[in-house]
């Protein structure tokens, strides 16, 4: 199964895609395989690890149907392209101190409309700002320092009528070790996930959430 970062694949603009591989009873299993265009050329190739996960860049062509095909000749269709539109990148690996929000459209400067970024904590609203793109790519940088709270945080980001255009989730922990994750916590706010701690904890972490829906904490506007 494929999973744009935010919810998307946006024609022409450098999407990260997540992956996760298992077998029909639900184990996670290694596989590997190519990304086909519609004429099936060869866009670039792709890998699991032994636990299923990975993940892969790709510039989306316009007007066209991707699909995966795998090592063992399976054949998996990829989501819809949509000729424009927003996604969210979310980094919180590079830098131990900072979480950085990469925001990038393929509009023109006449459909730019300022934006609001939110991050939330269980309901609870830990940062805000108003995006207004300037171009093509607009950069926020956040220190973690300032995320009150640990958990799964949810990045939105909403348009004038607060309408939601894209979102990602990321682990916060205020420490840099991994003294501060709790499993029942994050199990809590995942869908059909039973979490298993590995040597690398913070990169297990992000691909779980860039591969499995977050359930909402709360149900009110």
């Amino acid at each position: 199964a494929f999973f744009p970062e935010s919810g998307h694949l946006i024609a022409e603009l450098p999407n990260r895609v997540g992956v996760r591989s298992f077998t029909k009873s639900g184990a996670p299993v290694a596989v590997d395989g190519w990304v086909l265009n519609a004429t099936n050329d060869t866009l670039m190739a792709f890998k699991t690890n032994a636990q299923g996960f990975g993940d892969f860049f790709i510039l989306p062509p316009p007007s066209q149907t991707l699909r995966a095909k795998l090592s063992n000749g399976n054949k998996v269709s990829l989501p819809i392209i949509r000729p424009k539109g927003y996604f969210i990148n979310v980094d919180v690996l590079r830098d131990t101190a900072t979480v950085i929000i990469k925001i990038y459209n393929n509009l023109s400067a006449q459909e730019w409309k300022p934006m609001r970024l939110l991050i939330h904590l269980r309901g609870q609203i830990v940062y805000e700002a108003i995006a207004t793109p300037k171009g093509n790519l607009t950069t926020a940088r956040i220190a973690k320092e300032d995320l009150e709270g640990t958990g799964v945080m949810q990045v939105t980001l909403l348009d004038a009528l607060n309408n939601p255009i894209a979102s990602r989730a990321f682990y916060h922990s205020p420490d840099d070790d991994d003294v501060s994750f709790h499993s029942q916590l994050f199990e809590s706010e995942l869908s059909a996930c039973c979490f298993a701690t590995t040597t690398n904890l913070a990169r297990t972490l992000d691909a779980l959430l860039l591969t499995h829906d977050v359930r909402p904490y709360s149900s009110s506007d």
